[in-house]
């Protein structure tokens, strides 16, 4: 006889539950808990974002209405201590607005400092900047976590925003070549010639020269430099004829940063068509001119505002503008800025009242053309001169010697005669980007 036992099932899938039901709370638990985690870290990215920002960007104001630029900058002064004090308590309301309280240390990671840099070498200029750093850390308040971890659960967040002075386009360099080559004995780079003066031909006050590709030299003629900045070329360096630059130029490591410069707007200018034989009892004003010429015996006066100007030809006669910003918006080459010759004495605004006109801004070439600044002895100029297709020619003979407060970034920049030649970097006179911050991470 086969006796035949029957084995029990019953009961199994209840076992099967109670593992899937463990299994599904687990996933439901890191999904509840998970989102809970990263919500409260955006927040909290936020929070120190939104501080970080407000700081900087009240230090940057402080040190806009203080008149602080990249020259005048020092970690050791009291008017960049005192905006450091701003960005700190600045921080630290905005934080107590989202609901944190933070300290004015990062020793728990949960706090604001101010870090200042003043000589940070890039190899072709010093970074100068504050640094506002805030550092937010919070517990979270889980739902399912704690019956698996019996430890807590904390957020740490970090953000940083860089406050940069004002500054000029090229960081302190009173003449900036922008072509990346040299592919001729007079394009790209930086260009003196002449000699015969018993000083120094060219002497650059306050300011330094860079190229983004050569420097040449040749004659007899001596460059002089008055400044820290220093001079940098990035591919080769020919002083030739007993030519000499000093300080001597160096090779620059990096680049200077891409930067650009918006042209000026003539939109609701009105057009004057062409400008011939001017005199002195009929000025010109602000507008759209197709071309304006200037010969011997004319009298030019040029009154504030912005003037956009196909070409620009003075020969002799007398020219004067205050407060003028000069847009060559024509297209040709031979659409042209030049004085050859007469008295010539042009500045550009100094300051946001005659805008369109750009405050500091004097001369704004955009195509391929050349930008030729002479004049005699009693001839001035003050302000940007911005052509970066373009060949910027500065100079003339021994009675052509005018003033020069300027700045110069062109293609190809080239300075030569036998006059003594002064370039004066003055801040106050030129362009300059204002103070600006970013979220640096």
């Amino acid at each position: 006889m086969n006796i035949h036992i029957k084995k029990q099932e019953k009961g199994q899938i209840v076992v099967i539950l109670v593992l899937a039901f463990v299994g599904i709370l687990g996933f439901v638990a890191i999904a509840v808990d998970g989102g809970m985690i990263f919500s409260d870290r955006r927040y909290d990215q936020n929070a120190a974002d939104a501080s970080a920002l407000a700081g900087a960007g009240i230090a940057a104001q402080y040190l806009e209405n203080e008149e602080i630029n990249w020259t005048n900058f020092d970690c050791g002064s009291s008017t960049v201590h005192a905006a450091e004090d701003l960005a700190v308590a600045k921080a630290q309301e905005r934080a107590t607005a989202n609901n944190f309280t933070i300290d004015s240390t990062l020793a728990n990671q949960h706090g604001v400092v101010v870090n200042c840099v003043d000589n940070e070498w890039t190899g072709s200029y010093n970074e100068k900047y504050l640094e506002v750093q805030v550092m937010v850390s919070s517990d979270v308040n889980t739902s399912f976590a704690h019956l698996f971890y019996n430890g807590r659960i904390r957020n740490t967040v970090e953000a940083v925003a860089r406050i940069r002075p004002r500054t000029s386009k090229t960081f302190g360099y009173a003449i900036a070549a922008l072509r990346e080559d040299c592919p001729n004995s007079s394009t790209g780079g930086v260009n003196f010639d002449g000699g015969g003066h018993t000083d120094a031909n060219v002497t650059i006050f306050n300011g330094g020269i860079y190229s983004a590709a050569c420097m040449r030299g040749n004659g007899t003629v001596a460059v002089y430099s008055d400044t820290e900045v220093g001079n940098y070329y990035t591919t080769d360096l020919n002083l030739v004829g007993g030519a000499t630059v000093s300080p001597y130029p160096q090779k620059a490591t990096e680049d200077l940063p891409d930067f650009s410069l918006d042209p000026p707007n003539c939109s609701g200018l009105t057009n004057f068509g062409e400008v011939k034989k001017p005199d002195a009892a009929h000025p010109i004003g602000p507008g759209i001119y197709s071309k304006i010429t200037v010969g011997n015996n004319d009298d030019l006066v040029m009154n504030p505002g912005l003037y956009c100007v196909g070409a620009f030809s003075i020969s002799g006669g007398t020219v004067t503008g205050s407060g003028v910003t000069i847009y060559m918006n024509g297209t040709g080459s031979n659409d042209w800025f030049t004085v050859s010759g007469g008295t010539v004495s042009l500045e550009a605004p100094g300051d946001d009242s005659l805008s369109p006109a750009v405050k500091g801004l004097l001369v704004y070439m955009g195509h391929a053309s050349s930008v030729n600044l002479g004049g005699n002895a009693d001839s001035y100029y003050a302000g940007t001169v911005y052509a970066p297709r373009a060949l910027i020619d500065v100079g003339g003979t021994s009675d052509i010697n005018p003033t020069y407060s300027t700045q110069l970034i062109g293609d190809t920049v080239t300075v030569h005669g036998t006059a003594r030649i002064d370039i004066n970097f003055d801040l106050s006179s030129i362009f300059q980007d204002p103070s600006y911050v970013d979220l640096y991470r």
